[in-house]
């Protein structure tokens, strides 16, 4: 009995080692291009460094396994464990489909998978932590931190010009290595649009989807505590710190000239009002956006506004814009008509008509390389197949039509299915809780999932590094949460049944 209790007093001390490793990758992973390009080491070297935090999240599951499997800690069951099993069991049955059928490379296809499912190690460590309140708290206002850091690294680089964006300035090492080996080339390393901001990210739009977490969070937290909370004394605007963080976090957003996540941000006081009960107030503001919208729309067709209606998604990248040009064009017919023939409806067509439209419902494999060139052999179309070929690199960012072509259509719905599993569980914890960390981790994680269910359809958000860690840290919370206010329901209940 007492070597027991030491053991299960030494996996409580690990368990803290595990959350405070945890916060650290929270704050590291959005440095972490900025802090390797800093070693003097070749580009294989540093995609090595890369895969350490990946590396450590492994081990420490695997250690969390151990724990689990010799009886010295009970395993926390969730709602996603079987969808979990059944999907990498039909992904495992893709890859080797793939390569009897195409000659996949074995490689590709599990590589291509690890990147989707890399940090969902970190989900199950979170579900199994012993997190307080305090610790629940200090994940959330790490998360805004660091988007408040960017934010400011960004005002800084919008700011300053080209010196400050320089010192900031990181490139791709996967692209670096594709035009190294010629299959890309070095002209479009970098390639982003012109005056935008980037951060410590390769990419300025890999920046703007960093910040659809953070901003969540904020909008969320802020409106609660200055207009919701029962305590608070309805003042007009929040405190200077939370206007501080909005204003960086919100600047860091329109610096990227990202203008769905620009739109997505200023939408949010709607959901977060509407997840909160305030049914009402939320339809009164969608009401008063709408009018905006209409407003905006109608200016656009009466005064005649036209902003470059020949220029293309690459020469937008390439070109300098004002920034109140490239959101107006967002409203313009000649934006969604160019969409539709090089952009993300493009991929769509291209993804699901192909793959829906054959034999191959079930998923051409995970392997990205063979699936594009099946779904340049599916394509009818001298001009589609030559486009597709060219804009091949980025036919991903129309996420859940490329994931039917990789993962067929049962791939899809189970892993859509995990995805609302963990919407359902963060509707739950709003709905139950008991204290204000549990209602706010509940709301924004609602708001989190939804959004990520729905943009996933114009960005790949699932296999962004650092959106994927905060999405799965986030969904463990909720989980965690979850699983105690079942218990203390279940104590409740007892305790009644033990008072009759």
């Amino acid at each position: 009995m007492i070597v027991r209790n030491q053991l299960e007093r030494q996996d409580r001390q690990r368990l803290q080692w595990t959350f405070w490793i945890i916060v650290f990758l929270i704050v590291y992973l959005p440095l972490e291009d900025f802090i390797l390009k800093w070693l003097p080491l070749p580009n294989s070297i540093l995609s090595g460094f890369r895969l350490l935090p990946e590396l450590v999240c492994y081990l420490l599951f695997f250690r969390l396994l151990y724990q689990i499997c010799t009886r010295r800690r009970p395993l926390k069951i969730t709602s996603i464990e079987v969808l979990f099993i059944c999907f990498l069991m039909w992904a495992g049955f893709l890859i080797i489909i793939s390569i009897l059928l195409f000659n996949a490379s074995l490689f590709g296809g599990v590589s291509s998978l690890r990147t989707l499912i890399r940090f969902v190690s970190v989900y199950y460590l979170v579900v199994n932590l012993e997190l307080s309140e305090a610790n629940i708290s200090l994940i959330l206002q790490t998360i805004i931190g660091v988007g408040a850091l960017e934010g400011l690294i960004a005002t800084a680089q919008y700011f300053g010009g080209s010196p400050i964006k320089k010192i900031f300035e990181v490139t791709s090492l996967k692209l670096e290595l594709k035009a190294q080996e010629g299959n890309l080339s070095p002209a479009l390393l970098g390639v982003g649009k012109v005056g935008s901001s980037s951060g410590t990210f390769t990419d300025s739009s890999v920046f703007a989807l960093f910040f659809l977490i953070p901003v969540i969070l904020v909008v969320t937290w802020t409106i609660y505590r200055t207009y919701l909370h029962p305590k608070s004394h309805y003042f007009l605007l929040p405190n200077w710190k939370e206007i501080l963080f909005l204003c960086l976090i919100y600047f860091g957003i329109f610096s990227t000239y990202k203008r769905a996540v620009l739109l997505i941000s200023f939408a949010l006081p709607i959901l977060v009002l509407f997840y909160f009960g305030r049914t009402k107030i939320s339809v009164w503001l969608a009401f008063l956006y709408g009018t905006l919208f209409l407003v905006l729309f109608w200016g656009i067709i009466v005064f005649n506004f036209n902003p470059s209606p020949t220029s293309s998604g690459a020469s937008v990248r390439r070109e300098k814009k004002d920034i109140r040009a490239y959101v107006i064009e967002l409203f313009t017919p000649e934006y969604w008509n160019r969409s539709s023939e090089g952009s993300r409806l493009f991929f769509m067509k291209i993804s699901c008509g192909n793959v829906l439209g054959s034999n191959y419902w079930y998923g051409l494999g995970p392997d990205e390389n063979t699936t594009v060139e099946q779904l340049i052999k599916l394509t009818h179309g001298t001009r589609d197949k030559g486009q597709f070929q060219e804009t091949s690199l980025y036919f991903k960012d129309a996420y859940w039509c490329a994931m039917i072509s990789f993962y067929g259509v049962p791939g899809t719905l189970i892993y859509l299915l995990i995805i609302y599993q963990l919407y359902r569980s963060s509707l739950a914890v709003s709905e139950n809780a008991s204290e204000v960390v549990e209602k706010l981790l509940g709301v924004s994680a609602s708001i989190i999932i939804l959004l990520y269910a729905i943009y996933s359809l114009a960005e790949q958000l699932p296999e962004v590094r650092v959106s994927s860690f905060y999405f799965w840290t986030i969904a463990g919370l909720v989980v965690n949460v979850r699983h105690k206010q079942k218990i203390k329901t279940i104590k409740v209940l007892l305790e009644k049944n033990q008072s009759y």
